[in-house]
């Protein structure tokens, strides 16, 4: 075999390396955001309630709710064998005492959850999440859930619990990627 032939072996074998490292990285980024993704809610609770043919699915974060926490809302609608339903929007509402303190419409996006963030009351007590979802102006299911705000300080200063994995995702991506693209 002469030189020429060892060279062209050697590059082509660095360029299946290189593929294949590339495609790892990124099949496990993939594993780690989709999760995250394709569920309406992927830590924390939720509220759940069965409504004719529908299950609606409100998944909150963080899991107790405090006074003056801020509030992750995913709402989603599920039909037979709890696949999502197409929706339009979601009308919200929450009240206090027969007060509302927040009624809202929240249009469905193209693509990931239906969330809506807010800030939950300042004084510890009972509270009812209200949620219609409607598809070309009709109301597909609606449902009530009611809730009671703790006191005490809550979770308002931590961060959300998919913010630390999807930092690691990103930067064992950059560090792959860097190791990746250097020439043994």
């Amino acid at each position: 075999m002469n030189r020429l032939s060892v060279c062209a072996i050697d590059s082509l074998s660095s360029e299946i390396y290189n593929n294949f490292v590339h495609t790892f990285i990124y099949f496990c980024l993939l594993a780690l955001v989709v999760p995250s993704i394709a569920l309406s809610h992927g830590t924390g609770a939720s509220f759940e309630q069965e409504v004719g043919e529908f299950r609606i699915d409100v998944g909150y974060e963080p899991a107790e709710l405090r006074a003056g926490d801020k509030l992750v809302l995913d709402f989603d609608v599920l039909g037979a064998g709890g696949s999502s339903v197409p929706f339009d929007s979601v009308w919200v509402r929450l009240e206090r005492e027969d007060r509302t303190l927040l009624a809202t419409g929240v249009a469905r996006p193209r693509i990931g959850p239906t969330t809506l963030l807010l800030t939950l009351p300042e004084e510890p007590g009972e509270a009812v999440l209200s949620t219609r979802f409607e598809r070309a102006g009709e109301t597909l299911a609606e449902a009530s859930f009611p809730f009671v705000v703790h006191a005490g300080e809550g979770e308002a200063d931590s961060l959300p619990a998919w913010l630390l994995p999807s930092l690691v995702a990103l930067l064992a991506g950059f560090v792959f990627g860097r190791l990746s693209t250097r020439r043994l």
